[in-house]
């Protein structure tokens, strides 16, 4: 569980399928501030749980829905790896690293490689510069159910060879095709 995150199934939900509910992305607070929450400055410019806030955000710059879509990044990030993409000793550490450093490879927990074209999707995601980001949260959903529906279909062109398992995602583009 991301902290400040919560999965919930709610019985309300008339879906055929289960549903998951992302709830928080950390701006909400339950008692006192914890290690990796922004201070709340009295004009109120920068605030939140630091792991999941973008880098024009941490910035004090205008945000708009492309900041939600680099959180959403961060969540599925840490859904498939089991950890953070940026790390550090205090939240100003992990501040700057959003906004300077490259986040640490995606791999599943243990070191395993991931599918280059789910890396590809979440590395799009949290593009530092928001213009490279996804720009509508249904363009990143659409890559996701296109991944989704390949992997039902033929999970082996996706995954790929050995070779393509231990690509790293900085040689993978998002209009990259699976080897035939």
């Amino acid at each position: 569980k991301a902290s400040g995150l919560t999965l919930a199934k709610e019985e309300w939900l008339e879906a055929p399928n289960e549903a998951v509910c992302l709830l928080d992305f950390g701006l909400a607070r339950n008692g006192g501030a914890s290690e990796g929450d922004a201070a709340v400055s009295s004009s109120g410019v920068v605030r939140g749980t630091v792991f999941y806030m973008s880098p024009e955000q941490l910035r004090g710059m205008a945000i708009d829905g492309r900041s939600d879509i680099w959180s959403a990044g961060v969540v599925l990030y840490e859904m498939i790896s089991g950890r953070l993409p940026f790390d550090g000793p205090s939240a100003s550490e992990i501040a700057s690293n959003i906004i300077r450093a490259e986040p640490q490879p995606l791999t599943l927990p243990g070191g395993a490689s991931v599918p280059p074209r789910l890396a590809a999707i979440v590395h799009a995601a949290m593009a530092k510069d928001r213009s490279q980001r996804y720009q509508h949260a249904a363009d990143l959903l659409a890559d996701l159910q296109r991944l989704k529906a390949d992997l039902e279909s033929d999970a082996a062109s996706i995954v790929g060879t050995s070779e393509a398992r231990q690509a790293t995602t900085e040689q993978v583009t998002i209009d990259e095709q699976p080897p035939n």
